[in-house]
């Protein structure tokens, strides 16, 4: 839990939709597929009484369910449950209506699988050169690249929750999933560490340490908000479990998102504010800018 008040936390309820798993098994078949993190950006002062809001609507969609089925809502669609699709449907509608009322934002990152191999492939290449060159220095301080494409997804994600906590002068904020396993969670919780460290000296001793090699890296980034590059005000993550109404929430939120996102030409970006026009929640979409560097690298 964090230690600052209610009032200076943001909950981000996430959720994942499309592509995940390891790096080194994506191939070009999978180019134009793609992966998301989303969130429910809440405040945490209230959620309490967001949660009771849309628990009715939760309650509706579990009543109507099969026995045995998925509690989720691709699943609703599927073409042998149509009485619970009818349900799903009009439950998606007023979630978004809700949403839309009270203006309760969001925030996603996704990644295409073309972009995601071939940084891991720069990444694996830049790493063995530097090995090559360097090996007593870098054996000592490498870092090991992103190993899922989960954690190429937060790394993103990560700046653009700590981006909205700044502009909305809150200290802290909490990550809350469904369910995650120890990996991934493990994977998560280095990208944040990592990202809150971001530009901080190394940890290190002896020769390394007193002598360490000079590199000069040149980039120019523009924009703001969503492009800072600092996430110190992330705090811890939290597993609610799949009965929560907020947890069912950012999974009708996630899906939606995908399938629009699914919807634009193959070569199309995904993280500007062309990639969600039209879309029903555009107007709580928070965090989207004229381009974005994870739509290249």
């Amino acid at each position: 839990m964090s230690s600052s008040p209610l009032n200076k936390c943001v909950l981000a309820v996430v959720d994942e939709a499309g592509e995940h798993g390891l790096l080194r098994r994506l191939t070009p078949r999978r180019d134009e597929k793609f992966g998301l993190l989303c969130a429910l950006l809440l405040p945490a002062e209230h959620i309490d009484a967001i949660r009771a809001d849309i628990r009715p609507l939760y309650d509706d969609f579990v009543r109507a369910a099969p026995a045995n089925a998925k509690l989720h809502i691709t699943d609703a669609f599927l073409p042998h449950y149509r009485e619970w699709g009818l349900v799903a449907t009009r439950v998606r509608r007023e979630l978004f209506d809700y949403m839309l009322e009270r203006g309760l934002y969001l925030t996603y990152a996704a990644r295409r699988c073309a972009v995601a191999r071939a940084t891991h492939g720069l990444s694996e290449g830049f790493i063995q050169r530097a090995m090559e060159n360097h090996p007593a220095n870098l054996r000592r301080h490498r870092r090991v690249p992103a190993g899922r494409f989960e954690d190429l997804l937060m790394a993103h994600f990560a700046l653009r929750l700590d981006s909205f906590a700044h502009d909305y002068k809150r200290e802290t904020v909490l990550l809350a999933f469904d369910e995650i396993d120890q990996k991934i969670t493990a994977g998560y919780l280095d990208v944040i560490e990592q990202a809150r460290n971001f530009g901080k000296p190394m940890p290190g001793g002896g020769d390394a340490a007193r002598s360490p090699p000079k590199y000069q890296l040149t980039f120019s980034v523009e924009g703001t908000g969503a492009d800072m590059l600092s996430a110190s005000r992330l705090g811890g993550l939290q597993v609610y479990g799949k009965c929560d109404p907020l947890v069912f929430a950012a999974d009708v939120v996630a899906n939606s998102l995908h399938r629009h996102l699914a919807m634009l030409a193959a070569d199309a970006p995904l993280n500007v504010a062309s990639s969600v026009a039209r879309w029903v929640l555009e107007p709580v979409t928070w965090g989207v800018i004229e381009h974005s560097v994870a739509d290249y690298i």
